[in-house]
């Protein structure tokens, strides 16, 4: 039974995650990757980044990057990515020590870590980023 569609509001990711990314597929593919746990298929994609929306990111605007997806081959359609689409991405790095990246590491993201780009994802953004807001006494 395939798991059910993200029920993490896209303001909430917003808010919780440092690098959120506005990228635009260029290509995609299935790889089969090996793990001390067993054999499975992950989604990797070639994205040009557009911008960084929350906090200076290492993927620099026009940069050309791998992702890698960590749920695309047990998850909705929601979760892929279509070449030619534009997408929000909830980037993981720089959290904690294992996740450290830099202009040269593939953007990773988890279950619920892309959503279309589209204005209503766009406002409901803005909303999370000032839940954010570091100045805040």
């Amino acid at each position: 039974m395939p798991e059910k569609p993200c029920d993490i509001p896209a303001w909430a990711q917003a808010r919780d995650t440092r690098y959120v990314l506005a990228v635009e597929v260029l290509s995609t593919k299935i790889v089969k990757v090996h793990e001390d746990y067993g054999e499975f298929h992950r989604e990797v994609a070639k994205v040009r980044v557009v911008s960084s929306l929350k906090e200076s990111a290492p993927w620099l605007p026009g940069a050309i990057v791998s992702t890698l997806n960590y749920y695309a081959s047990s998850s909705s359609e929601d979760e892929h990515l279509v070449p030619g689409r534009r997408y929000i991405v909830f980037a993981i790095g720089n959290d904690s020590r294992d996740q450290y990246v830099t202009k040269d590491s593939p953007v990773r993201f988890e279950r619920c870590g892309v959503q279309e780009d589209t204005p209503e994802i766009r406002r409901e953004l803005e909303k999370g980023f000032a839940q954010n807001d570091t100045r805040r006494p």
